[in-house]
């Protein structure tokens, strides 16, 4: 039986989880991570004495790990019967100790459930990747995880996954300074090398394409979300502390920038709290959503305004400047004018947009041909389901992929040391 001591540590490190762990490491954890739930795992198993052995080896492998610190020290008290409350043995309180907690639980939650759902579920918001995009990056924070997907022709499979740190006051972005990350589905907008940035920002950067026509449609404010590394002296931040961006570990980070080689165009989908289900749930969604866009196209290829301009939606619809109203009657101008028309999509991609009910957003290759005037582009639009069962356009413009306008003026913001907001 464990002594009082032995039992105030366990509610220290593990933060009275209810699922014990194997102490074997799971695939796709780090070897820091693995190490440091093990260590928990000793704890909540009684191997006190094992436990403190192994937890001097880890803060001297890993001087910058807070969370291994604070472990050792409540081990070193508990053996003299001391410990007077969870996290007694530690140097600092407040709020430093319980991002420590906050983040060991989520640690221990992540691999308490990697031989569980995560390789046979999805989040339900990846519905369908372009084969262009190699690589799927999603994050769920409320895990506090970043999840690497290859695309092996449609089968999305998970081959990395790391620890995140989001911004201080949590998810939801709605205005410049809020120190919240957006949710949302994103592109990466090209790479920034750390040498150019100060030193928080760890080995480097990869800017997002944050705000997106969604956050313009809700008026959200701010720039320069970044997914980039961490001050070189720590192992990395609490779960909550960024001013917005998501903060990786700075070997992480390196990881996932070599993993994705090109991260230009590379999706990243951000949702506050993932919805997991079966793989195979993800079929009658998808299957719905590519026969409206097959309607919409041999709608406007048809000539007919009306079919064509069903697909919109009256009430929400916008293309940015105009409302449908005047977007509609801009298209029926347009299509008077054809002889013929020509659309072929290829190359659809399809994601959930996290926060917004029933709203999927379609990027796909759009070729247009008529009798006087022939185009190919990237565009996209978000598709809502409406009351009656019908999926119905609220927003259509370029792409994400087109090339952004503020690329240069983010790595310019990021030489003058700018932070995210």
């Amino acid at each position: 039986m464990k002594s009082s001591a032995q039992a105030n540590v366990l509610r220290a490190v593990t933060l009275l989880a209810a699922t014990a762990l194997p102490l074997s490491a799971p695939r796709a954890a780090s070897e820091y991570e693995t190490r440091v739930v093990d260590l928990a795992a000793q704890v909540e198993r009684g191997h006190v004495e094992r436990a403190l052995a192994a937890a001097r080896a880890f803060v001297q492998e890993y001087p910058g790990s807070r969370l291994g610190r604070l472990i050792y020290a409540d081990l070193l008290v508990a053996r003299t019967g001391r410990l007077p409350a969870v996290g007694g043995g530690a140097l600092q309180g407040g709020r430093e100790l319980e991002d420590l907690r906050h983040e060991l639980k989520a640690r221990w939650d992540h691999i308490a459930d990697e031989a569980g759902r995560l390789d046979t579920y999805l989040p339900d918001t990846l519905l369908q990747v372009s084969p262009q995009s190699e690589y799927v990056v999603f994050a769920d924070l409320s895990r506090s995880r970043l999840f690497v997907y290859f695309n092996d022709r449609g089968n999305l499979r998970r081959v990395r996954d790391f620890y995140v740190t989001q911004g201080f006051n949590g998810s939801g972005k709605q205005v410049e300074g809020d120190q919240r990350t957006p949710v949302g589905v994103y592109y990466v907008t090209g790479f920034i090398d750390g040498a150019t940035l100060p030193s928080r920002y760890g080995p480097g950067a990869l800017p997002i394409s944050y705000p997106n026509a969604m956050d313009l449609r809700r008026q959200r404010t701010g720039y320069g979300i970044w997914i980039h590394g961490t001050e070189p002296f720590l192992i990395n931040r609490a779960p909550l502390a960024s001013d917005g961006c998501l903060s990786l570990n700075n070997d992480d980070f390196l990881l996932l920038n070599r993993t994705l080689v090109q991260p230009r165009h590379t999706p990243v989908i951000i949702d506050a709290a993932a919805n997991w289900v079966p793989r195979d749930a993800l079929g009658e969604k998808r299957s719905s959503l590519l026969l409206a866009i097959e309607t919409w196209r041999r709608h406007w290829a048809s000539g007919d305004p009306d079919r064509y301009l069903s697909h919109y939606d009256r009430e929400r619809f916008s293309d940015g400047e105009l409302d449908y109203r005047q977007w509609s009657a801009r298209k029926r101008a347009i299509l008077d004018s054809k002889q013929t028309i020509t659309v072929q999509i290829d190359d659809i991609e399809l994601f959930g947009y996290p926060g917004e009910e029933d709203v999927v957003l379609a990027d796909f290759l759009q070729r247009f041909e008529s009798d006087s005037f022939d185009a190919v582009m990237r565009k996209q639009q978000y598709w809502k389901l409406g009351e009656d069962g019908t999926w119905r356009i609220i927003f259509e413009g370029s792409s994400q992929k087109s090339p952004p306008r503020v690329v240069a003026e983010e790595e310019t913001a990021a030489a003058e040391d700018a932070t995210d907001s």
